[in-house]
C-alpha cells in the first residue's frame, strides 16, 4: 500500500480445508510472500497487518507500553494450558481488578484472544469455565474453597459478547462436537448434544442475557453516526460510562463516528465545571469522539421549529397552572387553551420568548392526544420559560428553553445521527421522539 493507505490495510483470512497442518501463507496481489507455521507467529502476523485504526493489533495501533503488556500476556497464556491452571486464573482475576480488557485501556487485543482460547480449550478447567458461563454462580475449586472469580467472569462475559468471539466459539464447539470417532459414535454424540442444547435452551428462555450482538437497522459500513448527549448538570456515573462505551463500540464496529453533544437545555442545573469534568472522564475511558457540540448551538433553529409547530397546529401555548395540568394529563382531560385560535397561541408564544410576567406562566405543548394510552404522548411540554438564570454558555440571551424531548430529535437530525441508542428509561418516550420527527 502507498503511504496514504497504510492506516487502512485490510486482512482477509481464507481457511484451506484440505491442509494437514497449521500454517499461514501470505499473499499480496496474488503473489506468495512468506509462510508462517508457528501458531503464535501466525497470530502476530495477522495482528500486525490488521487495520490499525481499530487498535486491535499488536503493532501499529498501540503505544509501546501496551505492546509490552501484550507480549507479557501472550507468554502468560501458556500457563493456562497446563493441567493445574487454577493459580494462573487467580493471577488473571487479580490482574483484571481495575481493567475491562487484559492490555491497554478499552480495546480488545490479541492478548484477549489467546488467553480466551487457552481457557476455552483446557479440559481441566471445564468446571470453572461452566461457572464463568453461568453468571451469579460460585465456582467449586479443587481445594474445596469457593471462589467467585468476579473480575475474570466480568471479562469473560464481555469477551463472549463480541461478534468475533461468538463466531469463533461456535466454530470451535462445532469442531469438537463433529470431530473424530465412528459414525455411530458421532450420531450418539449428536443426539446427546441436541439434548444438551435443548436443556440449555430451556435454561436461557426468559433469561435477560446482555450482549453486544445488537443489529443496527439500516446500518452501512462507514456511515453509522451515534451520539452521547450528557446533560452537564453533574459528574459522570456508571450509567453514563455504559452509554458512551456502547455508542463508541457501535461507531467503531461499523467504522463510523460517535458524536459528543452536551444537552444544555436547563440553565438552573448546568455548569461549565461539569462540562470540563465530563471531558476529562471521557479521556480516562479512552473515548475518541468528534469535536463536542451543544444543544445551545442550535437554539435559534429550535425556536423557529417551535413557531412552525404552532403555525401548523401541531402545538399550542397553555397557561394552566402546573398542578391542574398534571392532573388533567393523568385523567385525559383537555386544557381549555387547546382549542383557542392559532393567533392567540402565537401571541402567547411571543410573550414566552420575551420572558414577560404572563409568558412565564405559560408552557408550549405538543398537540398529540390527551386520551393516548401512553401518557407520555398526552400533549407533552416542548418549551418553558426560565428567567433570571444565566446559561453557562449563552448567558441571558434566551428566556425560553426547549425540553430534551423536543430538542433531541431536532439536533439528532441536524447533526446527521443515524442511530440514536436510547436506554430503557426512554422506552415510553420513544413514541414521542418518533412523533416529533414525523412532524419535522
Amino acid at each position: 500500500p502507498s503511504s496514504e493507505q497504510k492506516s487502512a490495510v485490510s486482512v482477509k483470512v481464507i481457511p484451506d480445508r484440505k491442509a494437514t497442518s497449521t500454517y499461514l501463507e501470505a499473499k499480496i496481489n496474488g503473489s506468495k510472500t512468506f509462510i508462517s507455521q508457528s501458531t503464535m507467529s501466525i497470530v502476530r502476523t495477522i495482528a500486525r497487518c490488521s487495520d490499525a485504526r481499530n487498535k486491535s493489533c499488536i503493532a501499529g495501533g498501540h503505544d509501546l507500553e501496551t505492546i509490552g503488556e501484550i507480549e507479557t500476556m501472550l507468554q502468560f497464556a501458556n500457563s493456562l494450558k497446563e493441567k493445574d491452571a487454577v493459580k494462573s486464573l487467580l493471577t488473571l482475576d487479580a490482574h483484571l481488578e481495575h481493567r475491562s480488557v487484559l492490555c491497554g485501556r478499552s480495546q480488545l487485543t490479541i492478548a484477549d484472544c489467546v488467553v480466551w482460547e487457552a481457557i476455552l480449550k483446557n479440559t481441566n478447567l471445564e468446571g470453572i469455565r461452566k461457572g464463568l458461563d453461568s453468571a451469579g454462580k460460585k465456582l467449586l475449586m479443587k481445594a474445596k474453597k469457593k471462589e467467585t472469580f468476579g473480575n475474570l467472569r466480568r471479562w469473560w462475559t464481555y469477551v463472549n459478547t463480541a461478534n468475533t468471539f461468538i463466531q469463533a466459539r461456535k466454530a470451535y464447539e462445532a469442531t469438537t462436537r463433529g470431530g473424530g470417532g465412528s459414525q455411530s459414535n458421532n450420531a450418539k454424540g449428536g443426539k446427546k448434544n441436541n439434548k444438551a442444547n435443548k436443556k440449555e435452551g430451556k435454561k436461557q428462555k426468559g433469561k435477560d442475557v446482555g450482549n453486544f450482538d445488537i443489529p443496527l437497522k439500516g446500518a452501512e459500513v462507514g456511515k453509522v453516526v451515534t451520539r452521547f448527549p450528557p446533560e452537564p448538570s453533574g459528574y459522570m456515573h456508571i450509567g453514563h460510562a455504559k452509554a458512551v462505551l456502547l455508542n463508541d463500540y457501535f461507531a467503531k464496529e461499523w467504522k463510523g463516528k460517535c458524536l459528543l453533544r452536551f444537552d444544555d437545555t436547563n440553565p438552573e442545573k448546568e455548569k461549565q465545571e461539569f462540562v470540563d469534568n465530563i471531558m476529562k472522564d471521557l479521556k480516562t475511558l479512552g473515548i475518541k469522539h468528534e469535536p463536542p457540540t451543544t444543544t445551545s448551538d442550535h437554539f435559534d433553529d429550535i425556536l423557529k421549529y417551535a413557531k412552525m409547530f404552532i403555525e401548523k397546529d401541531y402545538a399550542y401555548v397553555d397557561d394552566t397552572d402546573v398542578d391542574t395540568m398534571r392532573q388533567q394529563r393523568m385523567d385525559g382531560i383537555e386544557s381549555t387553551s387547546r382549542s383557542l385560535p392559532r393567533d392567540e397561541h402565537l401571541r402567547r408564544w411571543a410573550e414566552m420568548v420575551k420572558g414577560s410576567e404572563y409568558g412565564q406562566k405559560c408552557v408550549l405543548r405538543a398537540k398529540i392526544s390527551m386520551t393516548h394510552k401512553n401518557k407520555c404522548m398526552r400533549d407533552p411540554a416542548m418549551y418553558r420559560c426560565k428567567v433570571g438564570k444565566l446559561h453557562h454558555k449563552t448567558g441571558d440571551k434566551y428566556k425560553v428553553y426547549p425540553t430534551y424531548d423536543f430538542a433531541c430529535p431536532i439536533v439528532d437530525s441536524v447533526e446527521g445521527v443515524t442511530h440514536a441508542l436510547r436506554t430503557t428509561e426512554y422506552k415510553d418516550r420513544d413514541e414521542q421522539y418518533k412523533w416529533f420527527i414525523s412532524k419535522l
